[in-house]
């Protein structure tokens, strides 16, 4: 349980370099402390990746689309009140659909694979007793267990989701789901999409007397008479403490990869059609995501690949709802025009198998390539920014020899999503909390 701290605390004023979800959540709890608190971001923009965006008149979710249901019990420990659908994900595989939380079919065909999944924990829980010492990524985990063929595809699914292949994908990232109760398996969506959970962080903020400065990129930060000189593209400014949610420079080794970025396709959709009701997301996952992943993490396109389909939850636009369709192409060749193409038809065939009828109701369909995303947004459609092996720990939350306090989905605690960004803000705080009313 963190310490709770009240207004006791010496007068102290925090830079926070980053408006996403992990920046704005931090600077919450700042100023919630009575500190003086500025957010420096250099779009024009807040959320990072939880936001909409504008193209052709019409709106479309930006990146972040289900959150696990800890996101809920963060939201109110910032005094965030906002409302949330519980609608499901459902798994097309192998022409069976899975539910995410589980409905009764799925657990009956869990319960036939009820010695191998007991393998499986069981492997989980040996691999973190023995620090991962042999078993460090899911594919490897899989093979120890003694798991194959289609439930082992099954089993293998959270590396899909992150971007990264079962072979890279690290073994305690599962645990850690369950250590930190983020509640991913039981996913829920902000009412009105992810502009909306990004807008209360922004306005809880305001309210509370911080500020943001938009348009502001942080250009250097040095220290200068026991304060730190934030240097951005509108001045310089002083400040007693700094919070970055970048990542922490020349932490990871350069050796490790980052995992792949998504590409999109945005869908206009007659609003006479009626998608599943209770259905949030819909992920079409073929067999052997060894061979069709590694394909594409290789360069190669496969004949077969995954891909998931989410409503924008934005309301019918011009007698449309939008939606995004999102999917990896091949490493190196997501620019490549016929590579686009191929893609595009692939996934338009196959989505009949999650939706059927649709088809007939698309008004317009527009491919968003990784270059194009990071030309509209200034940052890269990226899951997992740095894959690393089970066991490297995340950067602390504060750094001695520079003096900076970390946050965001770069920091502990680990996850490198939306929930482990809004859960950081919980760390860094009681940390400057503690400082402060020690007098350092």
């Amino acid at each position: 349980m963190m310490k709770q701290y009240s207004g006791n605390l010496q007068p102290c004023e925090v830079a926070v370099i980053g408006a996403g979800v992990g920046g704005l959540s931090t600077a919450i709890r700042l100023a919630r402390l009575g500190l003086s608190v500025t957010v420096f971001e250099r779009l024009e923009r807040v959320g990072g990746l939880c936001g909409t965006v504008a193209l052709n008149g019409r709106r479309y979710v930006v990146g972040c689309n289900d959150f696990g249901h800890g996101l809920r019990r963060d939201l109110k420990a910032l005094g965030i009140s906002l409302p949330f659908e519980h609608k499901k994900a459902r798994i097309h595989f192998a022409g069976k659909h899975y539910s995410m939380p589980p409905d009764l079919q799925t657990i009956l065909n869990f319960a036939r694979r009820l010695p191998s999944f007991a393998r499986y924990v069981l492997g989980l829980r040996q691999a973190r007793r023995s620090a991962y010492a042999k078993v460090r990524f899911l594919d490897e985990l899989v093979d120890e267990a003694g798991v194959s063929g289609r439930f082992a595809d099954i089993l293998m699914l959270p590396a899909y989701l992150m971007g990264v292949p079962p072979d890279r994908f690290r073994v305690d990232s599962i645990l850690d789901e369950f250590s930190f109760h983020y509640g991913y398996a039981n996913p829920t969506t902000p009412v009105g999409g992810p502009q909306a959970l990004a807008d209360a962080l922004y306005q809880r903020l305001l309210a509370l007397g911080g500020k943001v400065v938009l348009g502001c990129e942080v250009t250097g930060v040095e220290a200068v008479d026991g304060k730190k000189l934030i240097h951005t593209s509108q001045g310089s400014h002083a400040v007693d403490l700094l919070v970055s949610t970048l990542l922490k420079p020349g932490y990871f080794p350069p050796a490790f990869e980052s995992g792949l970025p998504l590409s999109m396709l945005w869908l206009d959709i007659d609003s006479a059609y009626r998608l599943p009701s209770g259905i949030h997301t819909h992920l079409y996952y073929p067999p052997g995501i060894r061979q069709w992943f590694g394909d594409i993490y290789a360069g190669r396109m496969p004949a077969e690949f995954g891909f998931h389909f989410f409503c924008s939850d934005l309301g019918v636009q011009d007698g449309v709802n939008t939606a995004s369709v999102y999917c990896h192409l091949p490493r190196g060749l997501a620019e490549d025009a016929a590579i686009q193409t191929a893609a595009q038809a692939y996934i338009l065939d196959r989505i009949e198998s999650l939706l059927p009828g649709i088809g007939g109701y698309l008004r317009a369909c527009t491919m968003i390539s990784p270059a194009m995303f990071r030309e509209m947004h200034g940052m890269d459609p990226v899951l997992t920014p740095v894959i690393a092996p089970a066991g490297f720990p995340q950067p602390d939350n504060h750094a001695p020899e520079d003096d900076i306090y970390y946050a965001g989905a770069a920091a502990f605690p680990p996850g490198m999503h939306a929930g482990a960004a809004i859960r950081s803000s919980a760390y860094v705080s009681d940390l400057i909390a503690r400082r402060l009313a020690e007098g350092r």
